[in-house]
């Protein structure tokens, strides 16, 4: 008898591998290989998935989008819906390194109707990604500290080049054992934007917890 058969996406796979061999007679090899798929569903959604198989911490990310909005799963930018009500730019992006950006384990979601877009995400309490340390500034390496659990939330609102958004973190976004900027404990965020022809204005302001650094 034959057996029905679900429709699979196409999936895409790409990769690389790095060997180094030093004058010490050492050899490092370094793999990486990333598989992606995404595939349009019945009801009109789309379900897309990325997972880095061998790049040293799992870092898969699955995505939902359909008319509701789009939810995002794993792997996800550490202020991601912080920064998208932060329009007047009144706080930098959170960083783990000297030269690169955040990234948590967590749940985002972002909508958006009639010129409002809110986001709203929660990063996991575990799962540290790593930082850089003061004695090898230079150098990425793994974090003894675990990420610190953060609910964020935003909303913005256009209206003919003017753009009004709010921004709320219940704790820091980094998720290394030492961070440069970025999102704190308790932070708050209130910016507008205006722009006509080439010229963009912005306006931010931020609020802190007194115990803050």
């Amino acid at each position: 008898a034959a057996l029905p058969v679900a429709a699979q996406a196409d999936a895409t796979i790409s990769g690389s591998v790095t060997t180094k061999y030093t004058n010490t007679g050492a050899v490092d090899t370094d793999a990486a290989l990333k598989i992606a798929t995404s595939e349009v569903l019945a009801n009109g959604m789309t379900a897309t998935a990325t997972f880095n198989m061998l790049s040293g911490t799992n870092q898969g990310t699955a995505t939902l989008a359909g008319d509701f909005g789009t939810i995002t799963a794993g792997s996800i930018d550490a202020d991601g819906a912080f920064q998208a009500g932060d329009v007047g730019g009144a706080v930098g992006d959170t960083r783990d390194s000297l030269t690169t950006g955040s990234s948590a384990y967590g749940v985002h979601f972002s909508g958006e109707a009639a010129g409002l877009t809110v986001a709203a995400q929660v990063n996991g309490n575990t799962g540290a990604t790593g930082a850089v340390t003061a004695a090898n500034a230079t150098t990425y390496t793994a974090a003894t500290t675990a990420t610190t659990k953060s609910t964020q939330l935003s909303a913005t609102y256009d209206l003919d080049g003017l753009s009004v958004g709010y921004a709320y973190a219940s704790a820091k976004a980094a998720t290394g054992a030492t961070d440069y900027e970025g999102v704190e404990e308790a932070q708050s965020a209130f910016g507008v934007s205006y722009s006509f022809g080439d010229l963009v204005v912005t306006a931010g302001k931020q609020n802190l917890k007194a115990s803050a650094s």
